[in-house]
């Protein structure tokens, strides 16, 4: 059988690739769709290089910024350790003892004639246990006397009394001083 050919010749020459000569058009098609490929793969490729420099950018942002912050942490640490010092002085201040106002009340009522050879003194217990000479036995009681007048002593006891064999002559005293706590506050001071 013979084939019949319907369509018009005109229809035939109007198709889209029409342009192309006839038996290569498949050719054509496959180099156009290689060159789409190679432009598709290319950008890819351009678009991949931009991401690693946005990528090496941020990552050197990211190393600026970890500086920065290892810096301000060495001044945070830097901070807080003067805050705890600021801190611990003020606490001792807050504790600290004006044995000032104490010494100047003891001499002022401490008999010319006797001196003090040592001191130790027991806070909490508000006492001071004072060892020194006297010229005589008058001359000590005198002392315990003038202390006991004393505005900031509340009490003074002889614990024990002798004669210094030491040579100088006098006698040698231990007492015991107990003293009012307030003298030993900072507003005591002046």
């Amino acid at each position: 059988m013979s084939e019949i050919n319907l369509l018009k010749s005109e229809l035939t020459d109007d198709s889209p690739l029409s342009f192309l000569p006839k038996g290569q058009t498949s050719l054509f098609i496959v180099v156009g769709l290689v060159i789409l490929e190679m432009l598709v793969y290319g950008g890819l490729l351009f678009y991949d290089q931009s991401l690693h420099n946005q990528a090496k950018e941020l990552d050197k942002k990211v190393a600026d910024n970890s500086l920065e912050v290892a810096r301000f942490d060495a001044d945070k640490k830097l901070a807080i350790s003067s805050q705890r010092q600021i801190n611990n002085i003020n606490v001792l201040l807050a504790r600290h003892v004006y044995w000032s106002e104490f010494f100047k009340e003891l001499e002022k009522y401490t008999h010319k004639d006797s001196f003090y050879t040592s001191l130790g003194v027991s806070e909490s217990d508000r006492v001071v246990l004072v060892s020194g000479v006297s010229k005589s036995i008058t001359t000590l009681a005198k002392l315990v006397a003038g202390l006991k007048q004393a505005p900031s002593i509340t009490d003074v006891l002889i614990q024990s009394s002798n004669l210094n064999l030491s040579g100088d002559g006098g006698y040698t005293f231990n007492l015991e001083v107990d003293f009012s706590h307030k003298i030993l506050e900072k507003n005591a001071e002046k």
